[in-house]
């Protein structure tokens, strides 16, 4: 395979990778909004053809992005094929109790047990939703029992 060099661009062109963490409960295709990087697009100099990766913190999907165009106020980004990964497991077990439920309290105390009727959390930092929800599962066939 021959790769041609284009007239006037340099040899050598360097491409940058970013990465962000995005809150739980987002999604990849919120990031498609170009104003969704309005406050580091220039900050950080981001150019077109530069490498996205966005992890979100609930660790439940990640993308990959390339940057196509960079303005004052925001960044346009292009989803790339096979992306967003979803990494939660997609047959997990459902929560069959109705006294607990599993919430994400952050990267801190990750996911956690959290009683329904008064909102404590009684178990904290499942280092994924299948593992607390589990937990919740052989609780509740303990209470049962």
């Amino acid at each position: 395979m021959t790769v041609f060099l284009r007239k006037g661009l340099p040899l050598k062109s360097v491409v940058s990778e970013w990465i962000f963490d995005a809150p739980a409960g987002s999604k990849a295709e919120d990031y498609l909004e170009p104003s969704s990087f309005k406050h580091v697009a220039t900050e950080m100099r981001m150019r077109p053809r530069d490498s996205v990766r966005i992890d979100c913190l609930d660790g439940s999907w990640m993308a990959e992005y390339m940057v196509l165009h960079v303005g004052p106020h925001h960044a346009k980004l292009k989803l790339l094929p096979g992306y967003p990964l979803m990494l939660e497991d997609l047959a997990e077990e459902v929560d069959t109790s109705d006294t607990f439920t599993t919430v994400w309290k952050g990267p801190a105390a990750r996911w956690c047990a959290q009683r329904i009727s008064d909102g404590e959390i009684v178990k904290n930092k499942f280092q994924t939703k299948e593992q607390a929800v589990v937990w919740i599962n052989t609780q509740a066939k303990a209470l049962a029992a």
